[in-house]
Formats: structure tokens, C-alpha cells, sequence
């Protein structure tokens, strides 16, 4: 009640619906507008009835912009004419600063501001003033901890002077009672504890147990993981964990784990349960112990069948891993499953990939890095594999394999104005092996030039030889002598309305647990500080069933009864995919990605989890 009468006086309107934030805090979405005018104004907007921040600039403003001018008029402070933000209602938290208790809290959202530190002082002093042109009870700004955010920590002491207090998200996420530790995957590991450091990672191996400071786009194959940064149970670093079984949490602050400070480089044995977590140093005959009796897994992946050119209709007829990569396998059999919730699909066989190989150096380049393989160092191995993708950038697509896909284009795809270009190996997506974000796909408009179509299928191929990749596979024993690159083609999801990630968890009956963000904001790798909206319900029971988290962005399914018909069509449809894809195997549960364009619901792939999932 107390915020509420707050939001009233800052806006003079009543104010809209909030939303809870990190499952604690009541928020509102708002844009402070006309920044480039003498006094700006507060508007806060319905997170139901506009998908962000730019939907609500152009919509209900009636701007009509497109979200990359309305990016352009948030980042650079010369252009600027609007400041998006949210609203935190702090009457439920204890929170004081200079003796005050603080009621509210506002946060800016990260769009990656071109401001330097002067310039973004000046804007949260603005804004700050803005928000207290009427004010009545007192309030913070929320800085990011990491500098590479902004606007971040480092302003602080610029924000003091000038009279306005402020809190670190973690800070007001470990004052509202944000679970301070959380084990996302349990289980039990033994390595040397590291710190990772940026543009470090290749140096840490399963024999490290690594606590990174942020969420990273990417995780080496270590011992175990655990992050200064809250994660979402359906993050790809959360999934690639499930996958390797490797124990991952985190952790608000390495404070909140007793003893870890003292035992960093060194050899320790890593302990986590939803009970508690232990981290104790351990020998290092009691390390190789362990070691011996928990070897890394051994995966056998399907030999490339060679020989099939042109492109290949994933509509018709049946196909397999051995052909068409598991990915586009995968998706053609969604697409027989759910006809009217997956978009045509088109795929290149192995053999274009192998084309591009030995038509330049790159095949001798990778023979001879392999033999030599044993004797390299992480810095000779990333230079080596660099030298194989310079190698497949270097030569030439062939002529025929560009006319196969202009000839889709003015074919089957004519209506679509992008296409997306999507990785699609023989080591992927398969029943013991992940493998989600080790590899690239590529965008292509239409009008674009053969250069870039040419651009996009190397960007594809090399991304075969990523260190992130390379060490995935030889952490599981894959041959890389038979890896090898189709290229799943579909038609691209642009503007979409919302996104999100189903995982369905084994039991009886089985559990689907959806995580979902409007527009195209990340769930499986979000950005500092956004929360995806959370939920889980039993298979066969009304959705969404227990609310876990509620979007810091805003809502896509839940409170939203104009997606009631649309949120049960994905529960059908998901017990449909489980079922098939699950057939025959015990324990599996399914990992599929979702788009919302307009009213209309995608599935846009599925791919089997392994039994390591809970």
C-alpha cells in the first residue's frame, strides 16, 4: 500500500499492475520520456498489455518505432529521448541508508549505454530527480556490481556526493530474502578451486572446480560450477551441467560460502545438496582417487553419410542423424508430429560441408592438428584450431550449393524475408549428448548478396572447430574424425511477441517446467539482473500450476487470460513431444525452445534430456 500511494504521487495517475520480481520484490515497469527536453516525465505501463519497454514507446505512445530505433534513442546519451526502467516496492524490505528507511528502489535497464562514467551519473541523477519531483518518501538507484554494466557501482561515490543513496542488485536481492545459495544441479566433485578471470576460460579443465564472478555465455567441460550471479534452472549453463552431470550452483556472494575464500587454488572436494554445501580441502591421493573411480563419459556419434547433395526436404519422408545432423533429424520430426506449430524445414546433407573441407586446406590442417593433439597447451590448441576455421573461411562455398539455396528462396521459402542457417552435427542433441550452444547458426535476409549467404555456411562450418566445442567432445571421447557440419534451414523468427524454454522432468506423471520472456530477451543465457517468468504444472493438469518466478521484464503467460488458450495448446503439445520423442526409453525427459509471433505459438526444436535431469 505504502509504494502504491508512492507510484500515485510520482506519476500524479493511479498506478498500473505490478508484478513480483526474483519471487519477493512488487515491481513496475516505466520510461522516464522526452529525456531530451528540459524536464522529462515519468510514464509507467501495464506490463500485460505491452511487451517492454519499446512496445509500450511504440504502441502506447504511438511512436509506431521499431525496437532498434527505440535502442538507438536509449543508448547514446546524445540521442537519448527515453530512459527505461523498473520500480521496486522496498516496504516489505528493511533497507536504511543516512538513518532513513528507503521504500523504493529504481533500476535502469541494461541496453548497453554508450555513456562514459560523467555522463551516466548525470543520467541516473536526472532520472532520480525526475522520479522525487513530488516525492514523498525517500528511495534508491540499484547499480550493477559488475563494471562492465552500466550504470554501475563505480558511480558511486559521484551519487553520494550528490545526495542519492544506492544498493548493488545483489544487495537488494539479499535484502528481500532472495535465496542467498541455490544448488541448481546436485552431486559431488574434487579439483583445484579457481577464480575465472575474462578471456581465461580455456584454461580450466575437468580437474577444476571454477566459481565465475558473472554468468557466463559459456562453461568449459570442469568439475564443477558455481556462480557469483543468481541462474535459472533452465539456463544453458544449467543444462550443459545436467548434461555433463556436473554439480552447478550459485551463490549471491563467496561470503555466503563458508570457507571457500580460504581454500581458492587449491585441491578441494565440492559437496552440493539442497540440504547444504560443503566445500573441504582434500588430498591429492584422495583426489586421484575419486578421479579413478568417476571417469568422464563415452560417447560413440553416427558416421556422416557422404554422397547426398542439393537441398533436402525435411517434409516429407523420414530422416535420421547420419544424413541430416541430429538437429534438423530432430526438427523433421517435430515438424510430422506438430505440422501446424513448426515451420517448414529444409536441410543441407555432410556432404556440402566436406565439400568446403577438401576443396581448400582445411582437411590437412585438421589431420595434422589431431595427430599432434597430445602434445599441445590450451594456448597452442586454440591457436591450432583457429588455424582450421581461417582455413574453412579461406575457401570458396561451391557455386551449385549457393544456387541450392537461391533456388529454395524463389522456391518453397519465397514468403520468408530471413532464413536462419542452424548448426546441425552428428554430435548433438543426441540421448547422452547435449551439445545445446557449442555451435553456430547464422541469419541471411533475402535481398542480401551471395557474399554473405557464402559468409553465413563458413560461419556454420567453422564453428565445428570452437575450443568450446573441440574440448565438449573430448570430454565425452567423441571421435572428432567422424564429427561433421549439415545445415538445417528454416524460415528466421523475427519481431517475435515472446520466447521461452520447456523442459518435461520424468515422473508420474511427468512435470513440465516453462521459462518464458516477451520479445526476443534471453531465457537460456539472460542478461544480469533479468529474471525469465517461471512456472511448473504436472502433465495433464491446467497450466501454469505452481508460479516459481514472475518475469523482471514482464509477463508472457501468467496473468494474462488473453493467452489462456495459448498457454494450454503448449501443454498439449509439449506431452505430445515428450511422449514420442521419450518412446521406448526410461527415465529421458525433453528439452524444447518456443516462440510467440502475434497470437500464434512455434515450437521451434526438441531434443532429448538426458536421465541426469531431476
Amino acid at each position: 500500500m505504502v509504494l502504491l500511494l508512492t507510484v500515485a504521487v510520482l506519476t500524479g495517475t493511479p498506478p498500473p499492475e505490478s508484478f513480483l520480481s526474483y519471487g519477493r520484490l512488487p515491481t513496475w515497469t516505466g520510461v522516464a520520456v522526452d529525456w531530451e527536453k528540459q524536464q522529462p516525465r515519468v510514464d509507467l505501463y501495464s506490463p500485460s498489455q505491452y511487451q517492454g519497454h519499446a512496445e509500450y514507446v511504440s504502441r502506447g505512445l504511438k511512436t509506431g518505432i521499431t525496437f532498434r530505433t527505440f535502442k538507438a534513442q536509449v543508448r547514446d546519451p546524445a540521442t537519448r529521448k527515453y530512459v527505461p526502467f523498473f520500480l521496486y516496492d522496498l516496504s516489505g524490505v528493511n533497507i536504511a541508508r543516512a538513518g532513513t528507511r528507503r521504500l523504493w528502489a529504481v533500476r535502469l535497464e541494461d541496453y548497453s549505454y554508450r555513456d562514459t562514467d560523467a555522463q551516466m551519473t548525470a543520467a541516473v541523477l536526472r532520472l532520480m530527480a525526475t522520479l522525487q519531483r513530488t516525492r514523498k518518501t525517500p528511495g534508491l538507484v540499484v547499480l550493477a556490481k559488475s563494471l562492465k554494466s552500466k550504470p554501475n557501482r563505480g558511480i558511486a561515490p559521484q551519487l553520494e556526493a550528490a545526495g542519492v543513496s544506492w544498493i548493488t542488485l545483489q544487495g537488494l536481492l539479499d535484502a528481500s530474502g532472495a535465496r542467498a545459495v541455490e544448488v541448481l544441479n546436485p552431486g559431488e566433485a574434487v579439483g583445484t578451486l579457481r577464480i575465472a578471470e575474462a578471456g581465461k576460460l580455456h584454461q580450466f579443465g575437468p580437474r577444476d572446480i571454477v566459481i565465475f564472478k558473472t554468468l557466463p555465455k559459456r562453461v568449459p567441460p570442469v568439475g564443477g560450477i558455481i556462480t557469483l550471479a543468481a541462474q535459472t534452472p533452465l539456463s544453458h549453463v544449467n543444462l550443459l551441467a545436467k548434461n555433463r552431470g556436473t554439480p552447478n550452483l550459485y551463490a549471491l556472494s563467496m561470503d555466503k560460502l563458508p570457507g571457500a575464500h580460504r581454500q581458492v587454488n587449491r585441491l578441494v572436494r565440492l559437496k552440493a545438496s539442497s540440504a547444504k554445501v560443503v566445500i573441504e580441502p582434500l588430498s591429492l591421493r584422495r583426489a586421484e582417487r575419486f578421479w579413478a573411480k568417476h571417469p568422464p563419459k563415452k560417447v560413440t556419434i553416427p558416421e556422416p553419410v557422404r554422397g547426398i547433395r542439393g537441398v533436402i526436404d525435411l517434409n516429407k519422408g523420414i530422416h535420421t542423424t547420419d544424413t541430416v545432423g541430429a538437429k534438423a533429424a530432430n526438427y523433421a520430426r517435430l515438424r510430422r508430429l506438430l505440422p501446424k506449430l513448426v515451420r517448414p524445414g529444409y536441410a543441407l546433407g555432410f556432404e556440402h560441408y566436406f565439400e568446403v573441407v577438401e576443396a581448400g586446406e582445411a582437411s590437412a590442417v585438421i589431420s595434422r592438428f589431431l595427430a599432434d593433439r597430445s602434445k599441445l597447451d590450451p594456448k597452442q590448441l586454440r591457436e591450432r584450431l583457429r588455424g582450421i576455421r581461417r582455413a574453412i573461411f579461406a575457401t570458396k562455398v561451391p557455386p551449385r550449393t549457393m544456387l541450392a539455396i537461391r533456388r529454395l528462396l524463389a522456391g518453397p521459402m519465397r514468403h520468408a524475408k530471413k532464413i536462419r542457417l542452424r548448426s546441425s552435427t552428428n554430435c548433438e542433441d543426441l540421448a547422452h549428448f547435449n551439445g545445446a550452444g557449442l555451435y553456430r547458426s547464422s541469419g541471411f535476409w533475402r535481398h542480401r548478396e551471395d557474399n554473405n549467404l557464402q559468409r553465413g555456411l563458413q560461419r556454420v562450418y567453422a564453428s565445428l572447430w570452437r575450443p568450446q566445442a573441440f574440448l565438449e567432445r573430448e570430454y565425452f571421447g567423441i571421435d572428432h574424425r567422424r564429427a561433421a557440419m549439415a545445415v538445417l534451414i528454416n524460415e528466421a523468427f523475427v519481431d517475435e511477441a515472446a520466447n521461452g524454454v520447456i523442459l518435461t522432468i520424468p515422473g508420474k506423471p511427468p512435470t513440465i517446467w516453462v521459462n518464458a520472456q516477451p520479445g526476443s530477451r534471453l531465457v537460456t543465457n539472460p542478461a544480469p539482473g533479468e529474471i525469465p517468468e517461471a512456472f511448473r504444472f504436472r502433465m495433464g493438469a491446467s497450466p501454469p500450476g505452481k508460479v516459481i518466478t514472475a518475469s523482471s521484464i514482464g509477463p508472457v503467460f501468467v496473468g494474462r487470460p488473453g493467452r489462456k488458450a495459448l498457454l494450454q495448446e503448449l501443454a498439449t503439445a509439449t506431452a505430445q513431444v515428450h511422449k514420442a520423442l521419450t518412446a521406448g526409453r526410461t527415465g529421458f525427459g525433453v528439452d524444447i525452445e518456443f516462440k510467440i509471433m502475434g497470437r500464434r505459438l512455434f515450437f521451434k526444436q526438441a531434443r532429448l534430456l538426458h536421465p541426469n535431469v531431476p
